[in-house]
């Protein structure tokens, strides 16, 4: 375990839709490399708030959220991090740990900052609307105003921890770019309904998996990402693409590069696609000998006709194809301004000796058109048919 490559890093993005209203950020998202004791562990959180009128207060339970999560998850750590045996089996318990400590959390923020009377006027326009929120059940479970989901993923050297509350993405993406869910669909999940860290005994409706390193291997590669991304396409399958582009553009561009690019990736995303906030984790497991293998392989980035095919040419903006096209068209430059040259003091000759000396005036000769680089303006594919997105007129439903 001397030659990990490990880390992680993500981003989150205002969705194009809340833009254009107002709403913020509706997400929120920690990603961490944590060292104990000379191990590695990687940790990505990241909550989802259900946005609408009836859940006025999401952002905030998302953030809350993130931060309970992360810190249950470094006690246990300090705890158990000597022993990965116990370690293993203490993790197992977070999820109980987790709904109980956000909801102590989020009861005690809205008893220091009652609600208002602006946010209760947003929750009659709901009840107005016959929505299934009334003032009644917020009073006697304010937890509600705070509604959002959980995705949580903790790496170790030993055992890899998936745990998930509502709707969103955990994506693992294997060596050869084959990209599957290590946690199985909740068929519930449909439209704007989700799980919510506010739903009743919410870790009993959560889906957990912690599995051994040594009976699974880790992926090469594991994403996660609110369903904002996964709404921005038209099918499942184009969704998954995003696993082997990713990782074949870590392996020829680097981690860092990858990160530093996804904000611009992401509202791209965004405004092509479902409208709403989007977040995404990366951890990037491979170990060095690995990245190096991979990188000599050039492999192509596959296209797809969806709003990939632009994301693409600014996640990875170079490979070798285009490096040989770009020195070819260097190769023919000189010449082509020879002749050009040559051209323009021939008619330049010819003209001359036409026209009277007062109307001569010096030809330059012209930049080829080839070497002026297009940049149209993007345009919304038809065939991007994303799914309903988290709206305030369209707002999720808890459960």
């Amino acid at each position: 375990m001397n030659n990990l490559y490990w880390c992680c890093d993500g981003k989150s993005i205002q969705g194009a839709a809340h833009q254009r209203t107002g709403l913020v950020n509706q997400d929120a998202i920690h990603c961490e490399t944590i060292e104990f004791e000379q191990q590695r562990m990687l940790l990505t959180a990241i909550s989802d708030g259900h946005g609408g009128q009836s859940y006025f207060r999401s952002h905030v339970g998302a953030d809350y959220a993130v931060r309970v999560s992360t810190s249950l998850i470094k006690q246990t750590i300090s705890a158990w991090g000597h022993d990965p045996i116990k370690l293993c089996q203490r993790v197992q318990d977070l999820p109980q740990q987790i709904v109980g400590q956000w909801r102590r959390s989020v009861i005690e923020h809205s008893q220091q900052y009652p609600f208002t009377s602006a946010e209760w006027s947003k929750l009659q326009t709901q009840e107005l609307l016959q929505q299934e929120i009334s003032r009644s059940q917020l009073e006697d479970d304010p937890s509600i105003a705070y509604g959002a989901t959980l995705l949580l993923i903790f790496i170790t050297e030993a055992f890899a921890l998936y745990f998930q509350v509502g709707d969103g993405d955990i994506l693992c993406v294997q060596p050869d770019g084959t990209t599957e869910h290590p946690l199985p669909i909740d068929a519930r999940l449909i439209a704007n309904r989700t799980i919510s860290l506010c739903t009743p005994q919410a870790w009993e409706e959560g889906r957990l998996r912690v599995c051994s390193v040594q009976e699974v291997p880790l992926p090469a590669m594991i994403l996660a990402s609110t369903d904002g991304y996964a709404n921005s396409y038209a099918t499942d399958e184009d969704f998954f693409r995003i696993g082997i582009d990713y990782l074949q553009s870590v392996r020829t561009e680097g981690f860092d590069r990858v990160i530093a690019n996804l904000p611009m990736i992401l509202r791209e995303t965004s405004y092509r696609g479902s409208g709403d906030d989007i977040t995404l984790g990366m951890m990037y497991l491979e170990n060095g000998s690995t990245v190096r293998s991979a990188t000599s392989l050039h492999s192509p980035i596959i296209q797809h006709p969806t709003t990939r095919q632009s994301l693409l040419r600014i996640v990875s903006p170079s490979h070798g194809i285009h490096h040989a096209k770009e020195r070819l068209s260097w190769i023919w430059l000189p010449p082509l301004l020879l002749l050009i040259i040559g051209a323009s003091l021939l008619a330049f000759k010819r003209l001359s000796s036409q026209l009277p000396a007062s109307l001569i005036y010096p030809i330059h000769p012209s930049i080829p058109q080839s070497s002026i680089r297009q940049n149209p303006i993007p345009q919304r594919p038809n065939q991007l048919l994303p799914r309903p997105v988290s709206t305030p007129s369209n707002p999720k439903k808890n459960l």
